[in-house]
């Protein structure tokens, strides 16, 4: 049914409906059943879960329905957050976490509190701030521990992403929570703390959470990257296709890595196309792939599509390092036929 994330679609303004004389807001959930073909069903969403959604019907009714059978959710939004939604689409996205945050303090409804909070935790990556943004996936995990949002978990997929050593140390004493050891373990690794990271991921890697087994074994081959053959590559593109749609935006950004270090820089630069094009919600992540593939087709020879990559780049990733990145690259190419330089591996 494709990737399962935040599949709320919003309406612009309150659908009213009249029951018993009184005027009420009407949700629908739209569902896909096993023919193939959508149902919509009317009432008000009581809450909207990994699990389930649940719905009281016009006559009152409550009904369950299975969140893996949900393809959207039409529902009202108060006005600050349908402002902060045209404002993140803009790439306005201090602005827009500031409207977000204004419309979860006002917001009653738990579902749509966590879909502000996944839209903060996309906001707090964005602009850097991956404590903030951890916070806030804790807390959705505590709210929803089946949250088809867990793509959302700030991992760190190159050294630069790190958090300070405090907190990082603090996620991994949580024993009780694999997700918080599984965030502490990615920033970790580029650390002198690396051997006991490692040591955590080995570990996560057989959860019995198969998101955080999954992530915790794609963190794993950042220490294998500098190595990476044709071979390795293309076993770590089968295992990434495997994975569940929301898991893989990060996996793809080390296939991509892996292909380039093996001299495959076609294949390279469409496993990192597939992180713009599939995941634009996780920016950053987003921008970096977007310029990595550009690098990838400049070395592969292919001077005309890497510059268009890098203006893209320029035009999409706003003040993002990448969007710094990508000018430089387009200034140096201006003198030189060279090929940009290559950075170092996650």
């Amino acid at each position: 049914m494709g990737r399962q994330t935040t599949n709320t679609v919003w309406l612009g303004m309150a659908v009213v409906v009249g029951l018993a004389g009184v005027r009420a807001v009407a949700d629908v959930v739209v569902l896909q059943s096993p023919s193939g073909s959508t149902v919509r069903v009317t009432g008000t969403v009581l809450d909207y879960t990994g699990q389930t959604v649940r719905v009281r019907t016009p006559t009152g009714l409550e009904r369950s329905y299975p969140s893996d059978q949900v393809v959207g959710v039409e529902a009202d939004r108060l006005p600050d957050h349908r402002q902060a939604d045209t404002l993140l689409a803009a790439g306005k996205v201090q602005q827009a976490s500031d409207l977000y945050r204004q419309a979860i303090a006002q917001e009653k409804r738990r579902w749509v509190r966590r879909r502000l909070l996944v839209q903060l935790i996309w906001c707090d990556q964005a602009l850097g701030r991956i404590e903030s943004a951890a916070t806030r996936f804790l807390a959705l995990l505590a709210s929803d521990p089946e949250t088809p949002d867990f793509g959302a978990i700030p991992l760190a997929w190159q050294p630069s992403e790190q958090v300070p050593r405090r907190q990082a140390e603090a996620w991994l004493a949580r024993t009780d929570t694999p997700a918080a050891m599984l965030l502490a373990a990615s920033h970790l690794l580029s650390s002198d703390r690396r051997p006991v990271a490692l040591q955590t991921l080995r570990r996560l890697a057989q959860d019995t959470d198969r998101r955080v087994a999954l992530l915790a074994e794609a963190q794993t081959w950042r220490t294998e990257l500098f190595r990476a053959t044709p071979q390795q590559a293309e076993a770590w593109a089968r295992r990434v296709e495997a994975m569940p749609p929301q898991l893989r935006a990060g996996p793809y950004w080390l296939v991509g890595q892996a292909w380039a270090q093996a001299g495959r820089h076609d294949d390279a630069a469409l496993a990192l196309m597939r992180v713009p094009v599939l995941y634009p919600e996780s920016r950053r992540l987003a921008a970096m792939a977007l310029l990595a593939a550009a690098e990838s087709l400049a070395a592969d020879g292919q001077t005309k599509a890497a510059r268009r990559l890098f203006r893209e780049v320029i035009d999409h990733a706003g003040d993002l390092a990448s969007s710094r990145q990508a000018r430089q690259y387009l200034q140096q190419a201006t003198s030189s036929d060279s090929s940009p330089p290559q950075r170092d591996l996650p």
